[in-house]
């Protein structure tokens, strides 16, 4: 129950047993004993009277590094979980050490007590255990221990319990809510009554070994376990140190030691030696597996005094017992369920810590949890509240609430939520939006064209109407001045305008620097930058005016307003109030514009800080209104062109006295523009303009753009065209090259046969069958799964079976996991089975062909090819028609991600307990084998669905790439890639059988599909078994013709690809039929290694497989034309189909 790897790796030094005081290397370690409390909460849990004293065995743990404590230095309170000695904990103890002094935080003492039954102190209690454990008495044990040890425990004090002991922590919490500052929770056992199975976990402690020969022997078995696997080395140390004692004892007291010395190498669990030395002394555990089950399980049995003990139970002897929740005949445990129902009223912070593999830490039991903890209190005392206020009320989208349901919110600080899918129940624990959304537009199997078509504009109703609800700036806010430009304004505006309007000439610039030199030396550097940009901005086209008063009205928008006039209010669009203003300026001439009236009124409305730079801004106003008083442009130039700037200047504005403003215009002296240096205002670059495209060029390249070069031009480098074929593909001097349309997306789009979802949708509907409505149980254990018995190599799963008040009891897989976790072990089981399924392949082509890539891929260190390898393995389970799994239940073994070898019960135990082993196996005619045979098919359809997509798009990248596609070791993963294409779509065809019976009708299918889309897209939804091309038991959209056609169309676009690189070796059939490579008489455009030593060497790698794989003309000549009414339901049979155009001679 336990298997949690808790404890990191750092320097320990073991504490020596039977010292009442001892050091390590970072603590100073003292034993203590004390009475444990009295009474006990159950009357049978001391052995003779109630008044029987028992006793705590306690360690204190100081820092050697602080033996002088400061106020403000943390204690801690520790508690063991079932049947682990507070020792094990030591490890942890030190890393937290060293992790909080890096932080600043001392620890002033570790405070740690054997429970009674338990550990060092079962030793002291030998002679008084009874049988009835209650796990109430040892909160009460802790508070007496910390009342009596009060002068070395100072505020404040922070509790550590793992599993049981969380509970204690949590039970002392409640009993004192003040006293414990912080609560850290490792797996804590505190979850709903129905979900702890009580009686499972006590029939596995029950069944434990818990003798050995000698210390020797007994490492060497926690070694094989799986569970102690897990564990660091330094923490098995200290199991082996301190969770064993030597016999005999009092419950075993018959122990006798023989005089029979072992064999040199022989297994030490039989030895019969004299104990002449410590090793070899038979050992037992300190906690005796009679404990351990009483701790996790208590009975309530039938007696006369107890008749009926579910419904009403003694309530002198079971008045903890829950009548309301699930059954508690014959053993129940309510210290678990009643802690949960009081975690509401639990005051001090909590931290959760739920470990991966643990039973404990299921998904609901961690939301439970989190939605309980600390909420029935006025103030929050729990995680709960920092839950809520870390989730800062995410509302969730209503387009993924429609298809999907949402689950518990994740333990990290994503703010994300675990989702499933409401049509095929696929999970998502990690509840990301990309990955919602791909499974609803591409991959659910059993969402309807009509729903995805919907679905799919809603996000843009919902965008929409989110831009509408949007406030938009209030059009009544007044406008504010604009700042003053500077000079490099006036030059970043100048060198704009050019450019958008294509002038390039140099009177204009000329004319710049002479008016911004003149106004330096009437006005200084200040009025210059102003007067200049202003005069520049009004020598500018209408058109570029517009422009640039569009794109100032963005700014003031975001910029707080004064107060403006009402009539100025009116305008929505400042815009607009420009171009107005300027073009009544010009056509009436007005000696009082409204530019002026606005800043008259504004210079009586400015605070009296604004006064200063009033001139400033009626120099701006003034050359602003005196330029849109001139005409926009010379009468005899055309209405679409600018006005020259010698033009305009012409004719100068009339200067108008201003208080305190000097004019801003004035003679220019003669200006002469210095060629040389590195001033602002040297000589004018001349920006090169690239060719601008024609319209028709513009749309062309954009559309081109939208939808992607064809593979060819990509792999050419060349520019493509819009068409099919496209332009530089029609100019290919072989035209047998572009005979077919262009392709413009990744060949992995170009086959959906592993991503459609066809397992998933049987899984989901044989799990549905399964359970009939009911939710499963979390079973103890794990099942294990082989392809080869006899290699026992197996992959391990979580475990679950419906409940008893099922109709049927079935097991089955923790489908509530995450879909991948299962593939990653499949893969991984795969991995370490390749060997044995390449050995087991019947076709003598294909396994000579996966003989030499496994070697080329360990050689040259391939990744492909070792992907593909697996992928072709897990192929080979998608294709089986026969139950090629072997499946148990072992229940005495947790699941492990890597696949395990040989590791049962039976082996680790003695010959007498040969005969108990609960290792079950499933018969095919079962219904838990279909179930979880079927759970089997999913995950390798999940792994096939990532490999396939890897595998294709690192072959389209090696082919695109010139420099690396030359090469036999990229042919051969062609070669295998396309075998497991051809056995997919014979899969896929056998659903099919009334499908195209010719590689025309496949063509014309092919063809047409688009049409035959957009004509479905238009009919109404039907169900599967509604249509009449489709099978009964096919559970997908669209029909097995929809899929199992694109085998053909890949494999040619396949072949296009390798002919294009010139990889395909040249092939001649001698008179025996055999094939035998030879030198190509042509070299390929395309290809970039025809000649020389490294085309030899590929010459050589091809010769040596095709000589291996024996094949001859005939069998592909055979398997390439054989008629599709020919070929059975077995997809073996389209072996070589598509594979022997490649390896045939071209005039074949």
């Amino acid at each position: 129950m336990n298997n949690l790897t808790l404890f990191p790796v750092s320097v320990y030094e073991y504490v020596q047993p039977g010292l009442l005081e001892m050091s390590t290397s970072t603590f100073r370690v003292q034993e203590h004993t004390l009475p444990c409390s009295y009474i006990r909460e159950y009357p049978l849990a001391t052995a003779e009277s109630q008044e029987d004293t028992l006793h705590l065995a306690i360690k204190q743990y100081t820092p050697l590094d602080n033996l002088s404590p400061r106020k403000g230095d943390i204690t801690i309170i520790a508690a063991h979980a079932n049947g682990f000695p507070k020792e094990l904990y030591e490890p942890l103890w030190d890393e937290m050490h060293s992790r909080l002094r890096a932080s600043g935080i001392k620890i002033r003492s570790i405070w740690i007590a054997d429970v009674a039954q338990q550990g060092q102190s079962s030793v002291l209690n030998e002679n008084m255990l009874g049988n009835d454990p209650s796990w109430f008495d040892h909160p009460r044990d802790l508070f007496l221990m910390i009342n009596h040890f009060r002068n070395q425990m100072p505020q404040p004090l922070i509790g550590v319990g793992h599993s049981m002991g969380g509970a204690h922590l949590t039970a002392l919490s409640l009993m004192h809510p003040r006293l414990l500052s912080t609560l850290i929770l490792i797996d804590p056992v505190i979850i709903r009554a129905s979900y702890l199975n009580a009686y499972k976990l006590g029939r596995l402690s029950a069944r434990r070994r818990d003798r050995w020969p000698s210390r020797a022997a007994a490492r060497k078995a926690f070694e094989k376990s799986p569970m102690f696997k897990t564990w660091d080395k330094r923490v098995l140390d200290c199991w082996m140190e301190h969770a064993l004692r030597d016999l005999p004892t009092k419950l075993y007291p018959e122990v006798t030691a023989s005089s029979t010395p072992p064999v040199l190498g022989a297994d030490v669990s039989s030895s019969t030696i004299s104990p002449d030395r410590k090793t070899e002394i038979p050992v037992t555990l300190k906690t005796t597996k009679h404990q351990e089950v009483m701790t996790f399980m208590r009975g309530n049995f039938v007696t006369p005094s107890n008749p009926a003990p579910s419904t009403a139970p003694n309530p002198l002897t079971h008045p903890d017992v829950d009548t309301s929740g699930a059954s508690v005949e014959p053993f129940y445990r309510a210290e678990s369920f009643h802690l949960f129902k009081l975690l509401p009223y639990l005051r001090p912070s909590v931290l959760y810590v739920f470990g991966t593999e643990s039973d404990l830490s299921a998904p609901q039991h961690i939301a439970d949890k989190l939605e309980f903890t600390g909420t029935n209190r006025p103030l929050p005392g729990g995680v709960t509240a920092l839950v809520a206020a870390a989730d800062m009320g995410r509302k969730p989208n209503a387009l993924i609430l429609e298809f999907f349901e949402r689950g518990a919110k994740l333990t990290d600080q994503s703010n994300r939520y675990e989702h499933s899918c409401k049509r095929c129940g696929q999970v998502f624990p990690k509840g990301r939006p990309d990955s919602l959304t791909r499974h609803l537009f591409e991959k659910c199997p059993n969402i309807t064209d009509e729903d995805r078509s919907r679905a799919l504009w809603q996000p843009a109703d919902n965008y929409m109407a989110s831009n509408n609800s949007t406030p938009h700036s209030d059009p009544d806010l007044p406008l504010i001045p604009r700042r003053e430009p500077s000079g490099l304004d006036a030059l970043a505006e100048v060198s704009r305008q050019l450019q958008a309007n294509g002038q390039h000439e140099e009177a204009l610039v000329a004319q710049l620097r002479q008016h911004m030199d003149q106004e330096n030396k009437d006005n200084g550097p200040l009025m210059h930058t102003a007067s200049a940009a202003t005069d520049m901005v009004h020598r500018m086209p209408t058109k570029s005016r517009k422009r640039r008063a569009e794109s100032d009205v963005a700014l003031q928008r975001q910029l707080p307003h004064p107060p403006v006039d009402p009539q100025l209010q009116q305008h929505d669009d400042y815009s607009s109030f420009v171009n107005n203003s300027l073009d009544e300026s010009s056509a009436h001439q007005s000696p009082q514009p409204q530019s002026q009236q606005y800043q008259q009124r504004q210079q009586s409305q400015q605070p009296q800080h604004h006064q200063a730079h009033q001139p400033l801004q009626q120099t701006v106003q003034q050359s602003a209104h005196y330029s849109a008083q001139q005409p926009a442009q010379h009468p005899a130039q055309p209405s679409d062109q600018p006005s020259h700037p010698s033009q305009q200047s012409s004719q100068p504005p009339p200067q108008e006295a201003q208080d305190g403003v000097p004019p801003s215009h004035g003679e220019s002296p003669a200006f002469t523009v210095n060629q040389g240096g590195f001033g602002l205002l040297q000589r004018a670059n001349k920006n090169k303009v690239r060719g601008r495209f024609t319209e028709e060029r513009r749309k062309e390249v954009q559309t081109v753009r939208k939808k992607g070069a064809c593979l060819r031009c990509r792999m050419l480098k060349k520019p493509c065209s819009e068409g099919t074929p496209c332009g530089t593909c029609q100019n290919i001097e072989s035209a047998r090259l572009w005979k077919n349309a262009c392709i413009r997306s990744r060949i992995a789009e170009e086959f959906t046969l592993y991503s459609s979802s066809l397992f998933q949708a049987k899984d989901h509907h044989t799990v549905l069958t399964a359970l009939q409505g009911v939710d499963p149980m979390q079973l103890p254990g794990r099942i294990e799964v082989t392809l080869f018995p006899d290699t026992n190599i197996y992959a391990t799963f979580p475990a679950l079976m419906t409940p008893p008040t099922a109709p049927s009891l079935v097991f089955m897989l923790n489908y509530r996991r995450d879909p991948d976790t299962l593939a990653a072990t499949l893969e991984r089981y795969l991995h370490m089975v390749i060997m044995q399924c390449i050995s087991h392949e019947p076709s003598t082509f294909m396994r000579s062909t996966l003989e030499v890539a496994t070697e080329l891929s360990v050689d040259h260190n391939d990744v492909l090819l070792g992907k593909l390898i697996n992928l072709w393995a897990a192929t080979n389970i998608l294709i089986s028609n026969e139950p090629i799994w072997s499946i148990f239940y072992e229940p005495n073994h947790p699941p492990v991600m890597e696949a395990v070898q040989g590791e049962h019960a039976e082996q680790d135990s003695s010959a007498q307990d040969k005969g108990h082993s609960d290792r079950k196996a499933f018969s095919p005619d079962t219904t838990d084998y279909a179930v979880i045979y079927a759970q089997l098919q999913h995950a390798a359809e999940r792994y096939c669905q990532k490999q396939a997509k890897f595998v294709m798009n690192e072959l389209e990248r090696r082919l695109l790439q010139r420099q690396q596609s030359s090469s036999f070791l990229t042919f051969l993963a062609a070669v295998i890639l396309l075998n497991c294409v051809e056995r997919m779509t014979g899969l896929y065809r056998s659903f099919d059988p009334a499908g195209p019976s010719s590689n025309d009708d496949i063509h014309a299918q092919l063809t047409t599909a688009n049409d035959n889309n957009v004509e479905a897209s238009q009919q109404p939804v039907t169900s599967p078994g509604e249509h009449p091309d489709r099978p009964v038991d096919w559970l997908l959209e669209e029909a097995p013709s929809h899929y199992w056609p694109q085998g053909n169309s890949f494999s040619n676009l396949v072949h296009l690809l390798l002919r294009m690189r010139g990889l395909p070796p040249a092939t001649l059939v001698r008179h025996t039929g055999s094939l035998v490579v030879i030198p190509s008489t042509h070299n390929k455009a395309y290809s970039s290694e025809t000649q020389g030593p490294a085309a030899e060497s590929q010459l050589q790698l091809a010769a040596a497989w095709i000589e291996r794989t024996n094949v001859s003309a005939y069998d592909l000549l055979r398997a390439k034309d054989r008629p599709l009414s020919e070929l059975g339901s077995d997809p073996r049979d389209w072996d070589l189909r598509f594979i022997a155009p490649l390896l045939l001679p071209q005039s074949s």
